[in-house]
């Protein structure tokens, strides 16, 4: 829905048209105001939430850094920083190459994955981490799972209203080129976060602090042999 929604938006603002403009020209200044809001925040979420996924998969990877990921962390939101004071052309194309590599990787990932599931050879992930009981999960984590979706939510919706705004940026005809992108990264997320989701629930996988769900699916089989078992 949000993806149609920001579809449209691209054509009826070919200059760029963000939650802000959309919301100011059609609904007046408050709720205008209230879209900036939310859109500062939203985008502040984006890279904790990015920042911290790409840390938890570099100490599920290499679990002798964990005790690093803040700096970690910190580090590469300065990097991030840095990158994009060169502008939105150069800072786009210098994120190109690392955004394939993951696509192609979690493309991989699912696809190994689901040929496993197939043939019966994925299995489960052995000793997983220990689940809160039903009563810890109503009294402690409720609130912060819902806080949880929420910085999921926008951690992903930003990206797409990132486009709507950058339409300028694209090459002739910046509004098509512009469409297309945001339906390519529209599906392109459905079939990431359906495809983890089962994998996950095939190996029953579990959140952990120390190694991430992606880490544990992964972990079910080797790359090199997954094509021949």
């Amino acid at each position: 829905m949000v993806v149609i929604s920001y579809e449209q938006t691209i054509h009826a603002y070919p200059n760029g048209g963000g939650a802000y403009i959309v919301a100011l020209e059609n609904l007046g200044k408050i709720p205008a105001q209230i879209a900036g809001a939310a859109l500062l925040t939203g985008y502040i979420l984006t890279v904790s939430v990015s920042i911290s996924s790409g840390v938890a998969q570099i100490v599920s990877a290499i679990p002798v850094l964990f005790e690093w990921r803040v700096e970690i962390a910190l580090a590469l939101v300065l990097l991030v920083i840095i990158i994009n004071l060169r502008g939105v052309r150069e800072s786009g194309m210098a994120f190109a190459i690392p955004a394939y590599l993951f696509l192609g990787i979690m493309f991989l990932t699912i696809g190994i994955g689901l040929i496993r599931v197939m043939s019966g050879a994925l299995g489960t992930v052995p000793n997983p981490p220990e689940m809160y009981t039903a009563s810890s999960v109503l009294q402690m984590v409720t609130p912060f799972l819902l806080l949880h979706a929420f910085t999921s939510g926008t951690s992903a919706l930003t990206g797409i209203e990132a486009i709507a705004n950058g339409v300028t940026a694209f090459k002739e005809p910046s509004s098509r080129n512009a469409g297309v992108v945001l339906i390519w990264m529209g599906g392109i997320l459905s079939f990431l976060f359906l495809g983890i989701t089962f994998l996950a629930r095939s190996v029953a996988a579990v959140p952990s602090e120390e190694e991430t769900v992606i880490s544990q699916i992964a972990g079910r089989y080797s790359m090199a042999k997954a094509f021949f078992i």
